[in-house]
C-alpha cells in the first residue's frame, strides 16, 4: 500500500498534466517547487477547451485568475501584486474588456474606475493619485474622448478643464499652475487651436 501511494505521488510530480474531476490541468512549476501556473481544460463535444487560468508568484501568492469561454477570456478576471494585495478586477466578453474595471495602488487606495465596451474605452473614467486625491475625470464614447475633461494636481488644485468631441479638443480649455494661478486659456474648434492666451 505504501509503495502504491509513493508510485502515484511520483507520477503526479513528473507529469505536468493531471486530471481533476472533468478538468484536465496543465501546470508549470518554479525551480523552488511552487506552482507557476495552472491552465484548466474541459472536454466538450467540440473537443478540449480552455476554461480557467491561474498564475502565481514564486513565493506562492496568486498573480492572476480568470475564466475562458470558447478559448477566449470571459467573465471576471483578477490580479494581485507579489504581496497578495489586489491590483485590478474587471470583466471580459468574448476576449475583450467589457464593463466595469477597477484598479488599486499597492497602498490599497483606488487607482481608477473605468468602463469598457467591446474592448474600447466607453463611459466615465475616474483616476486617482496614490494619496487618494482625484487625478482625472473623463468620458469616452466608442474609444474616443467625448465630453468634459478635468484634471487635478495631487494637492487637489485643478490642473486643466476642457471638452472633447469625438476625440478632438473643442471649445474652451483652461490651464492652471499648482498654486492655483491661471497659465493660459485656449479655444479649439474640432481639434484645431483657434485662440491661445497666456497669463
Amino acid at each position: 500500500m505504501i509503495g502504491l501511494k509513493f508510485f502515484f505521488l511520483f507520477i503526479q510530480i513528473i507529469l505536468p498534466v493531471t486530471v481533476v474531476a472533468q478538468f484536465i490541468v496543465h501546470s508549470e512549476i518554479f525551480e523552488n517547487g511552487n506552482v507557476k501556473s495552472l491552465t484548466y481544460h474541459q472536454k466538450t463535444y467540440n473537443g478540449i477547451k480552455k476554461v480557467k487560468y491561474e498564475e502565481f508568484f514564486e513565493n506562492g501568492n496568486k498573480y492572476i485568475e480568470g475564466a475562458y469561454k470558447s478559448d477566449k477570456k470571459h467573465g471576471i478576471w483578477r490580479e494581485w501584486n507579489v504581496n497578495g494585495k489586489k491590483i485590478s478586477k474587471g470583466a471580459y466578453e468574448n476576449g475583450q474588456k467589457d464593463g466595469f474595471w477597477i484598479g488599486w495602488y499597492e497602498n490599497g487606495n483606488k487607482e481608477g474606475e473605468v468602463t469598457w465596451l467591446n474592448g474600447q474605452e466607453d463611459g466615465l473614467w475616474i483616476l486617482w493619485y496614490d494619496n487618494g486625491q482625484k487625478r482625472r475625470e473623463l468620458t469616452w464614447v466608442n474609444g474616443k474622448r467625448d465630453g468634459k475633461c478635468i484634471e487635478w494636481y495631487d494637492n487637489g488644485q485643478k490642473k486643466l478643464e476642457g471638452f472633447w468631441v469625438e476625440g478632438k479638443k473643442n471649445g474652451q480649455w483652461n490651464y492652471w499652475y499648482e498654486n492655483g494661478k491661471i497659465i493660459k486659456d485656449e479655444i479649439h474648434e474640432f481639434g484645431e487651436l483657434k485662440i491661445e492666451k497666456w497669463y
